[in-house]
């Protein structure tokens, strides 16, 4: 394949491969990040609970989903120098790639072990609160997820973890492509050092 600045081999054929498989990945997880935290009835719950209650607890489980859009953003700028680093053969630019691509392995990371998390203030804060029984949101509470009395606990517990479980299995999937793009890099880069300019 014949571009301006000259033939690409097949390792750079799999990096641009690689590269534009990326950027479907970053509007992916965009969409499902923005998708999985609006996701209804509980993203209503969570903002009745806190209007109620004034708690940032109930926040924390959407810390993945944060994590998941804000890695799928940042992971544009890699790409395009990535993509420059192929084509134009610049060895900054590809290192400058590799950097901010191990940046958005770390937050997908992070984002993982925040979807398999355990918090241990959430049970505590769920239990402290639904004593409240006066508190209204608890009738729209038993009823959106049929439950009474303390079964919400559990019931909001299941729903809560279950939504940012789906997150951290994302984030683990997503960690492929990066990965793989990392190493095919560094192969290239290895295989013929002066290859570059």
């Amino acid at each position: 394949m014949n571009f301006p600045c000259g033939p690409l081999d097949s390792i750079q054929l799999i990096a641009l491969i690689l590269f534009i498989l990326l950027i479907f990945q970053s509007l992916l997880g965009i969409g499902l990040g923005i998708g999985f935290l609006l996701q209804p009835p509980l993203y209503g719950t969570i903002i009745d609970l806190n209007s109620a209650f004034n708690r940032q607890a109930y926040f924390s489980i959407y810390a993945p989903h944060i994590l998941l859009i804000i890695g799928s953003g940042i992971v544009i700028i890699p790409i395009l120098f990535g993509v420059l680093g192929i084509l134009r053969r610049r060895w900054r630019y590809l290192i400058i790639s590799l950097a901010l691509l191990a940046l958005y392995i770390s937050i997908l990371s992070a984002a993982a072990a925040c979807g398999f998390a355990n918090y241990d203030r959430l049970r505590p804060t769920l239990e402290t609160d639904v004593s409240q029984t006066s508190v209204s949101i608890w009738s729209s509470v038993r009823a959106t997820y049929n439950c009474t009395g303390t079964n919400c606990i559990v019931a909001l517990e299941n729903a809560m973890y279950s939504n940012k479980q789906r997150i951290g299995i994302i984030s683990v999937v997503f960690l492929v492509l990066p990965l793989l793009a990392i190493l095919i890099i560094m192969l290239q880069m290895r295989r013929d050092i002066l290859y570059f300019k």
